[in-house]
C-alpha cells in the first residue's frame, strides 16, 4: 500500500497535474521561478556611460521644477551627447580596449585585467561624454537645480577629522 501512495504521489508532482501544474512545466522548462523582467542598469564594462534621461532629471528636482525651455535644452543635449558616445564607441581601438577587459575580467586575472584597465582609461573610459553632459546641464539648470540633481559628495568621517588637526 505504501509503495502504491508513494508511486501515485510521484507521478502526480512528476507530471504537474493538480494545482500549479502550470509552474510545475514553467519550473521544469526554465530551471527556474524567477522572471527574467528586470533590465541591467550598468553596463558590463568599465567606463559606463551615466547619461541622465528628462525623466529622472524631472523625478530628481521634483515634478514642474523644470520649465518647457529647460526641458527642450536638456533633450538637445541629450541627443548630442548619445550621437557623439555613439561615435566614440564605433572607434576600433575602444572596441579592442573593451574586448580585453571583458576577456580579461572573464579569465580571473587581476594582472591582465588591470592592464586591460589601463588601456581602455589611455584610449578614453567615456567620462569626458559625462563631465561634457554634467557642464551642460550646469549651463542649462539653475545652481538651485545643480545642487539638487548632484548633491556634494560627504567626505568619510576620517578624513574630515585630519583636516581639522592640521
Amino acid at each position: 500500500m505504501r509503495t502504491l501512495v508513494w508511486a501515485v504521489t510521484m507521478g502526480v508532482l512528476l507530471t504537474g497535474a493538480g494545482f500549479g501544474a502550470e509552474k510545475v512545466a514553467e519550473v521544469r522548462d526554465r530551471g527556474s521561478c524567477k522572471p527574467a523582467t528586470t533590465k541591467r542598469k550598468t553596463s558590463p564594462w568599465l567606463g559606463y556611460i551615466k547619461i541622465l534621461r528628462l525623466e529622472t532629471i524631472g523625478k530628481k528636482l521634483g515634478d514642474g521644477s523644470l520649465n518647457e525651455e529647460q526641458q527642450a535644452k536638456i533633450r538637445v543635449l541629450r541627443e548630442e551627447t548619445i550621437v557623439k558616445v555613439k561615435a566614440w564607441l564605433k572607434q576600433p581601438e575602444v572596441i579592442e580596449a573593451r574586448g580585453n577587459v571583458k576577456m580579461a575580467k572573464a579569465s580571473g586575472d587581476k594582472d591582465a585585467y588591470a592592464e586591460a584597465v589601463a588601456k581602455l582609461k589611455e584610449v578614453g573610459d567615456g567620462q569626458e561624454f559625462v563631465q561634457t553632459y554634467r557642464d551642460g546641464l550646469a549651463e542649462i539648470l539653475t545652481e538651485d537645480q545643480m545642487a539638487k540633481l548632484y548633491p556634494p559628495k560627504k567626505k568619510p568621517a576620517s578624513e574630515s577629522e585630519t583636516a581639522d588637526t592640521e
